[in-house]
């Protein structure tokens, strides 16, 4: 299979999991069967997906009150691989920050 040029793999993913909510690690392999020999270029992905508010599960959530959970807005759901950067770790601290404050506010 050939690989998808990475502007539209990234187009592809973020209209996916605006849809679903998420997207799977299949997901990616589907549209990019080589992603993962290129750490950085994945944890590139997974950042920018975070960025878009769209998380990124090894397999797709197994129950309707799993996707509940993900979806309720006071959790936040972060890639293990996707917070490893600096710049991912930083938004992600505050993303929580954030629901922190607004937990306590009420």
């Amino acid at each position: 299979m050939k690989e998808i040029p990475k502007n539209t793999l990234i187009k592809k993913l973020i209209r996916r999991g605006r849809k679903h909510g998420y997207v799977t690690q299949d997901d990616i392999l589907e549209l990019s069967p080589n992603a993962e020999e290129n750490i950085e270029e994945l944890d590139n992905l997974y950042t920018q997906l975070m960025s878009e508010g769209i998380d990124v599960f090894e397999n797709e959530p197994a129950t309707e009150a799993q996707t509940e959970l993900i979806n309720h807005p006071s959790v936040s759901v972060t890639p293990h691989i996707g917070a490893s950067t600096d710049e991912a770790q930083e938004r992600v601290g505050v993303e929580i920050a954030e629901k922190v404050v607004n937990a306590l506010k009420g």
